[in-house]
C-alpha cells in the first residue's frame, strides 16, 4: 500500500499488504496523508503527525493516537471506538468527546457514537422513544435528559465541516 500526500502526491509511506491494521506507525510524519477509508484498526499512531490528513471514513477502532497531532484533519465519518486520544490535538477537526455520562459519547462530523451505537445525528434525532428504549433499558431516561445537548453538539460538528 502506498500512502500519498493529498496535496503534493509525494509518497509518505509504503507498506506490504492492503491495510494498516495493527501497524506500528509511532511518530510517523503523515502530514496531509490521503488515508480515506483505510483500515487502521489497532494501529499505533502515538505521536504521529496527521495534520491535514484525510481520514474520512477510516476505521480508527482501538488505534493509539496518544499525543498525535490531528489538527485540521478530515475525520468525517471515522470510527473512533476504543481509540486512545489522550493528549491528541483535535483542534479544527470538529470532534467532540463527552465524558461523565453513563455511556461514552464521541461525535465526529457525520456521525455520533453513544456507547456502542453509531448513527448520523439525523438518525438519532428521528428515533422513536420505543427504538431508543429497545437499545437499552436505561436509554430512554438518558436520551430524554441529554438528547438536546448531544444533537446540538452533533449539528455543530457537521456545521464545522461545512465551514472548512
Amino acid at each position: 500500500m502506498r500512502i500519498l500526500n493529498r496535496f503534493t502526491g509525494e509518497v509518505l509511506l509504503e507498506t506490504q499488504g492492503a491495510n494498516l491494521c495493527c501497524a506500528d506507525l509511532r511518530g510517523v510524519d503523515l502530514w496531509g496523508a490521503n488515508l480515506r477509508g483505510v483500515d487502521l484498526r489497532g494501529a499505533n499512531l502515538r505521536g504521529a503527525d496527521l495534520r491535514e490528513a484525510d481520514l474520512g471514513g477510516a476505521n480508527l477502532c482501538c488505534v493509539d493516537l496518544r499525543g498525535a497531532d490531528l489538527g485540521d484533519a478530515n475525520l468525517r465519518g471515522v470510527d473512533l471506538w476504543g481509540a486512545d486520544l489522550w493528549g491528541a490535538d483535535l483542534r479544527d477537526t470538529g470532534v467532540v468527546i463527552v465524558q461523565g455520562l453513563p455511556w461514552p459519547v464521541v461525535i465526529v462530523p457525520g456521525n455520533m457514537r453513544i456507547g456502542c451505537k453509531v448513527y448520523t445525528a439525523e438518525a438519532w434525532e428521528n428515533f422513536t422513544d420505543k427504538a431508543i428504549d429497545d437499545m437499552d433499558s436505561n436509554a430512554s431516561v438518558f436520551w430524554a435528559e441529554h438528547k438536546e445537548m448531544l444533537l446540538k453538539l452533533a449539528k455543530r460538528a457537521n456545521t464545522f465541516l461545512k465551514e472548512k
